[in-house]
């Protein structure tokens, strides 16, 4: 079942960010929540495919779609496809020049993260693929920058 509103839905995105969910009720809303605070120069728009959650997943997702029509495209499968049926349906639906991806239980700590990697996409067209380093936090929150630090 796709969800979204075509006439109020973003027109010629440059990047589509997608997510790829199944039973991610704690961590879903923070995820689409970093993605929603990017600080951009450009259009993009965000493909959210729930792989049939038994929990309340689809649901926040539901509600997020709701306030957010002009920038999101919600996918909630009929039934459970697994990962690659539901990451092969969500980058279908993207008309983005450039796909950027993150787990929905993952979220971004960096408000310009689309930003600096489009420019650096569009500064060099040599270049194909960009990536971020990572960290942990644990169920309180707190982060560990370790990772990045080296």
């Amino acid at each position: 079942m796709l969800i979204f509103d075509d006439n109020k839905f973003v027109k010629d995105p440059v990047i589509s960010v997608i997510v790829i969910t199944y039973n991610q009720e704690k961590y879903i809303e923070q995820c689409i929540n970093s993605i929603l605070e990017q600080i951009v120069s450009f259009p993009y728009e965000l493909i959210i495919s729930d792989d049939h959650s038994t929990d309340a997943t689809s649901k926040i997702c539901m509600q997020l779609q709701k306030n957010y029509p002009e920038l999101i495209k919600l996918n909630i499968q009929d039934k459970n496809v697994g990962l690659i049926c539901n990451y092969t349906d969500v980058i279908n639906l993207c008309k983005g020049t450039y796909i950027a991806q993150v787990a929905g239980d993952d979220y971004w700590i960096d408000c310009k993260k689309l930003q600096k990697q489009y420019n650096i996409l569009e500064s060099n067209k040599t270049i194909g693929l960009c990536f971020t380093n990572t960290c942990t936090c644990d169920e309180k929150g707190r982060i560990d920058l370790r990772p990045m630090l080296k």
